[in-house]
């Protein structure tokens, strides 16, 4: 699956449920970037090889980096906790009721914001509690409504969409140090904002020139709409955006008495964008493993390619589908069927991609029951690695990396949240940038 899209909204909101966010979410759809396809042998195109990899030049001048394996089963590393944070009931610091953000300091101490409780809870790096350092309220500093969050040097950057703000927090006492215009009005399952190394706050967001239709036709609906990347500069109080490219969505409508839900068509493909911290940003269609680096300007500048097909869908997955919306009644196992008429025949290749310890992060999209394969890559294109994620690893909450360190949020069968701290294989852990204050 793939976490649920922002909403874009023009006035205030209150804290939806994850379930009605869900049901309310638009579908990220597929984006074929032509620049991917590449013909074997072609003239014009001037080709080297290096350990695992052959780096092209396109005749446009492009560079790629294509890949027929990505390492083996036997260099894959299985990451495991050193700590675990989370309690299955009590009443304590641990007993976490959602989690929307995890960050990690450089002395190691540990920062998770619940955001059914509207706290952002402190603790020390073997795990004892320490702090709330931010909890519900209308004063400085305090939250109204939140999703997500990312620390950059001494300072903790809370989303709050009640207020429209971007808080800035002292990691010691929780005081208010700033506070900033988000860039996009917006609210959705998870924050996805960057902080980049310059001190600018980024978001996607999208624009369609077909008027909006409430309530929606039932059934399948398509729009095309622009896909941009903007940005508030704190210094200069300034905002812009980059073009990174166009879309079209796919998703089912249905109506109901005080309202309507849209769902994801299953196994579609569909379209990442994420900021790079460094500079520019990085950009793939996940109907196959290609991802595209763009420059500040949004414009190609790096391909990866790597040999990793597709994997069919089989009669048992769309059952599962069916036996899945069956647990909410017979009605939204009707739904399911007709909307698996529109389903794709394969799955997607790439479920989502981050940027963290200044490398890409490419996770797979994994049959059922399988740890989450994670592959590392230098800006350049370079294969550092593979790891794989502990059981029940969030789709939504992209893992931060921090030291030598990934903290990732996972879930168990009776969806108790726990904060897990994995040490990474030498290699992929974070090497600090110079005169950067981190994303």
């Amino acid at each position: 699956m793939h976490p649920p899209t922002e909403t874009l909204v023009d006035g205030p909101v209150t804290s939806p449920s994850p379930r009605s966010e869900r049901r309310h979410s638009w579908v990220r759809s597929s984006l074929v970037l032509g620049v991917f396809s590449v013909v074997s042998g072609c003239g014009g195109t001037d080709s080297t090889s290096t350990v695992g990899a052959v780096r092209d030049t396109l005749p446009d001048g492009t560079p790629i980096v294509r890949y027929d394996a990505l390492g083996t089963a036997e260099t894959v590393v299985e990451l495991a906790p050193d700590l675990t944070l989370g309690a299955v009931d009590g009443e304590g610091p641990q007993v976490f009721g959602d989690v929307r953000g995890i960050e990690a300091g450089p002395d190691g101490e540990i920062f998770v914001l619940d955001a059914q409780a509207l706290e952002v809870r402190v603790f020390g790096p073997t795990g004892e509690f320490r702090r709330t350092l931010s909890r519900h309220g209308e004063g400085p500093g305090e939250l109204g409504a939140t999703n997500g969050m990312v620390l950059a040097a001494d300072t903790l950057f809370v989303y709050d969409h009640r207020k429209w703000a971007i808080l800035g927090l002292a990691v010691d006492d929780g005081r208010e140090l700033v506070r900033y215009p988000t860039p996009v009005r917006s609210y959705g399952f998870m924050w996805q904002g960057v902080r980049d190394y310059e001190g600018r706050h980024w978001k996607e967001a999208s624009h369609s020139e077909a008027e909006p239709v409430y309530p929606p036709q039932e059934g399948l609906n398509e729009a095309d709409s622009r896909t941009y990347m903007k940005v508030y500069d704190p210094s200069t109080e300034a905002s812009d955006s980059v073009l990174l490219g166009t879309r079209t969505g796919r998703w089912w409508a249905q109506a109901f008495d005080n309202g309507f839900s849209s769902q994801q068509i299953p196994f579609s493909s569909t379209t990442l964008s994420v900021v790079d911290p460094a500079g520019g940003f990085w950009r793939a269609s996940t109907e196959a493993y290609r991802i595209a680096r763009l420059d500040a300007s949004g414009d190609t500048t790096l391909i990866i390619e790597a040999a990793v097909p597709p994997r069919p869908v089989t009669p048992a997955d769309r059952e599962a589908v069916v036996e899945a919306a069956a647990a909410r009644g017979a009605e939204a196992a009707r739904v399911a069927s007709d909307i698996l008429d529109f389903a794709g025949s394969e799955h997607p290749v790439v479920a989502s991609i981050f940027v963290a310890a200044d490398r890409l992060w490419v996770m797979r999209d994994m049959p059922e029951g399988e740890r989450t394969r994670v592959d590392a890559f230098d800006r350049d294109g370079g294969y550092r690695g593979s790891i794989r994620l502990p059981a029940g690893a969030s789709e939504y909450l992209a893992p931060r990396v921090r030291g030598r360190h990934m903290y990732v949020l996972t879930q168990d069968d009776l969806d108790i949240a726990y904060v897990l701290r994995l040490p990474l294989p030498e290699g992929l852990s974070e090497a600090p940038t110079a005169g950067s204050e981190g994303p």
